[in-house]
């Protein structure tokens, strides 16, 4: 049985999954994260600085999924790329505390190899989802163009009205027959979660316990407890919604990298 958490995670990824220019990756690896899928959560990383280079706070994800993977060669030159940028002195020096701990474990290093990274998320993969009409612009024998002929003939009447109309109605086509892969959550075996446990002995969840426990850094909690809100058609939900987001934030920035 899926708790909320792989619900949620389910949730975004379908929603990328019918727009791949989403910036919505980022909660997606953030998700990825939190729950230690660090393979997956930079190969989301790697994949959606692909449409936005510039992101900074997917550069920070990626950044502490390679310190969890320990690929020390690729967290200490994305760490050169973004030092500067960094908000925050705390921050930097617990990137600068965590590669020195890294340096510091006597094992052989590990090395991320990019050539096995798949795009295996559809939004990623641009010829999969599209295709650009073809034949846009006609073609035409090098001689032809340079003969010399009078004025009325160097441009031909109906291709440029042929020209033209293709050229007004360029657009995408959506590619028929798009098989989604499906996601599964993780699968639980023995006993649930603690987090389950503890709010299962709670008759009446309220949005004071949820703050309490995001107060507390109790994150997993107050996570399962917004949603428990959400999905029981809370009349603040704009609010809680606004409450969860600013949670996951939190867990981007206050973990243990």
């Amino acid at each position: 049985m899926q708790n909320s958490k792989d619900k949620y995670t389910q949730e975004i990824k379908s929603k990328l999954d019918k727009n791949f220019l989403s910036p919505l990756f980022i909660k997606y690896a953030n998700m990825l994260y939190a729950g230690e899928e660090y393979e997956e959560c930079i190969s989301v990383c790697r994949t959606g600085l692909e449409i936005f280079p510039n992101y900074l706070t997917a550069k920070l994800i990626l950044l502490k999924a390679f310190l969890k993977a320990e690929y020390l060669n690729e967290a200490e030159i994305l760490f050169s790329e973004i030092k500067n940028k960094i908000p925050g002195k705390d921050m930097l020096a617990k990137f600068e505390s965590n590669i020195h701990n890294l340096k510091a474990i006597s094992r052989q290093e590990k090395i991320y190899y990019t050539k096995s990274a798949k795009n295996k998320y559809e939004y990623k993969s641009f010829e999969k989802n599209f295709h650009f009409q073809e034949n846009m612009f006609l073609t035409y024998d090098l001689s032809d163009l340079i003969e010399s002929k009078p004025d009325k003939e160097i441009i031909n009447e109906k291709y440029f009205f042929e020209f033209r109309n293709r050229f007004d109605t360029f657009h995408f086509e959506k590619t028929a027959n798009i098989k989604s892969d499906s996601y599964h959550g993780k699968k639980e075996h023995g006993h649930a979660p603690e987090s389950s446990e503890l709010l299962s002995k709670i008759k009446i969840v309220t949005e004071t316990l949820a703050d309490i426990y995001a107060a507390q850094g109790n994150y997993t909690e107050a996570f399962e407890a917004y949603k428990i809100l959400i999905r029981a058609g809370s009349v603040n939900k704009l609010r809680i919604e606004e409450k969860l987001n600013e949670l996951e934030r939190n867990m981007l920035r206050n973990d243990n990298i």
